[in-house]
């Protein structure tokens, strides 16, 4: 397994102490080399670009485990993830989110469409509430659907 790096160096800045601090394993997950050097490096790229684009984004990347057995490294080391997810915001109004969750499989960009989600759906995957603190009204309608406005599904 790759150590996936749920938020990578590249997006951390230019000094050696915060890309230094990605390598921590806080915020590693064990990630198959199909998935972590492929889809999932292009998605970040796609994020990263989306980030300079609109200047300003809340980006949440996790794991999902939801089996009840899950894998393990060793039958008793970390736990492998069945999925990734990543939920994109802007954090000015007019609130719009983008969510997907992925299977923890090899994937490509052009396959992305079929791995987006409301973000009501990824927090039910979840088990998180990413805006709380948003007025409900707004974060209703926001979470209703994903909208892509990067363009990352028609890379």
């Amino acid at each position: 397994y790759d150590r996936g790096h749920m938020a990578p160096a590249a997006t951390t800045g230019t000094t050696e102490s915060t890309m230094s601090d990605t390598f921590l394993l806080s915020n590693m997950s064990p990630q198959t080399a199909q998935f972590n050097r492929f889809g999932w490096a292009d998605l970040e790229a796609a994020v990263r670009d989306c980030v300079y684009q609109e200047r300003a984004l809340l980006v949440v990347t996790g794991p999902v485990v939801s089996a009840s057995s899950p894998v393990r490294i060793g039958g008793d080391g970390p736990v492998v993830p069945d999925a990734y997810y990543k939920f994109v915001m802007t954090v000015a109004a007019p609130y719009q989110a983008f969510a997907v969750l992925i299977p923890h499989e090899g994937f490509t960009m052009q396959q992305l469409s079929g791995f987006v989600v409301s973000p009501d759906e990824l927090e039910a995957a979840t088990g998180l509430d990413f805006v709380s603190g948003l007025d409900d009204e707004i974060e209703d309608a926001m979470e209703a659907e994903s909208v892509d406005f990067c363009g990352m599904t028609s890379l």
